[in-house]
């Protein structure tokens, strides 16, 4: 079988249980491409060579592990790896959606490891190991080179050999004292002129200030998100806050009706035992009047006024029943509280007024007053 010409040798050797169907996995999820795809003589698979980018791997079908050890598959050997298979991508962020999406276990989610470097590692189906990085820390930093020593000045170097110059000098004259006689020539030595030198600092490697422009950079935009989010949880605990006030307040009031309400209650009750009381005396008072002859008619505004606030009517029916309670009929002053009050103007349908539960905690004392001045009046009080 002829193979077409391959940029390099695999360097890589994958084992899979369904070599066909992992074929078609990396390729989905990794962006594999098939360049070779030998058969047995049998027609059976025999390998294939997949490239990414400049990388060339082989596939290849796992053997019977009692027949050869290397072949056992990581979910074979409690998916345990002691080697993983790491490439070099340019959109990193796209190729983990990719991998994600094609059902590849994550490992390790995308993230910066110590140096600085985003990677994220997966797993096949076959339990291999994937790692895929965003570039190659090696070839992005250089490494440091040691300070050259420096060379003595020119100045220094003078002075060291003038020095040796008189030292020899002085053992010359030590040693042969007949030279001492003799007047030995002055000789004058000007200080030599100082050098000017600058020390100029060695320029920077190009790498490293990509490095340290990107770090730069990502700490930026770590701080501007961190100042983001601070910004969106101090505005969501004052909306917090404001709710709360809000729902207090919103209690503290329907507590507060709630006690008068009860208190409205209760005066009702008082007037409506007191108006009891008086409606059994009159009822006898009317037995009385009729066993001797006589009637008592019923109070036709009354019955007036009742009938309105059946109808709904109830600005009517107050006129009505205050007319009734200026000239002290208790059970009025009952009615027109009832006209007030928010459990009886609720049951009322078409009401055209609104209740009042002041008016009604009003009238209701009202009708305890007028109920006792009349029990006082009747005879025998």
């Amino acid at each position: 079988m002829q193979e077409a010409a391959q940029p390099q040798r695999p360097k890589l050797l994958i084992r899979c249980r369904d070599p066909e169907r992992a074929i078609a996995w990396l390729g989905k999820a990794f962006g594999f491409e098939t360049r070779c795809l030998a058969t047995r003589p049998d027609g059976g698979f025999a390998y294939a060579h997949l490239a990414f980018a400049d990388n060339l791997i082989m596939v290849t079908p796992s053997r019977d592990a009692d027949s050869d050890t290397r072949s056992l598959l990581p979910e074979v050997a409690n998916r345990l790896t002691t080697q993983d298979c790491c490439f070099l991508v340019e959109n990193l962020m796209a190729h983990f959606t990719r991998a994600k999406s094609a059902g590849a276990e994550i490992v390790q989610n995308l993230k910066a490891d110590e140096h600085g470097a985003y990677r994220y590692a997966c797993r096949d189906p076959d339990g291999h190991v994937w790692n895929f990085g965003a570039r190659d820390r090696c070839k992005d930093t250089a490494l440091p080179q040691a300070p050259r020593p420096r060379r003595a000045s020119r100045q220094n170097r003078l002075a060291q050999g003038l020095g040796l110059a008189a030292a020899s000098l002085a053992v010359m004259a030590f040693f042969m004292p007949e030279w001492g006689s003799q007047t030995a020539p002055a000789v004058t030595t000007a200080p030599a002129a100082p050098l000017q030198m600058t020390n100029s600092a060695p320029p920077k490697d190009g790498a490293m200030v990509d490095a340290l422009q990107r770090a730069r950079n990502e700490l930026a935009e770590e701080r501007a998100v961190r100042q983001a989010v601070e910004a969106a949880q101090r505005k969501l605990l004052a909306e917090l806050s404001q709710e709360r006030s809000a729902r207090q307040n919103v209690e503290r009031t329907a507590a507060r009706l709630e006690t008068q309400l009860s208190a409205a209650r209760t005066v009702r009750s008082q007037a409506e035992e007191i108006a009891r009381d008086l409606d059994d005396h009159l009822k006898r008072n009317a037995q009385a009047a009729r066993a001797a002859g006589t009637s008592s008619p019923a109070n036709p505004l009354l019955a007036e006024g009742q009938a309105a606030m059946a109808k709904g009517d109830v600005d009517a029916a107050r006129r009505l029943f205050k007319r009734l309670v200026e000239d002290g009929v208790p059970e009025a002053a009952i009615a027109l509280g009832s006209t007030y009050d928010p459990v009886v103007v609720e049951q009322i349908a078409g009401a055209s007024a609104q209740a009042d539960r002041t008016q009604a905690k009003h009238w209701y004392r009202r009708a305890i007053e007028l109920a006792q001045a009349a029990v006082e009046r009747q005879p025998g009080k």
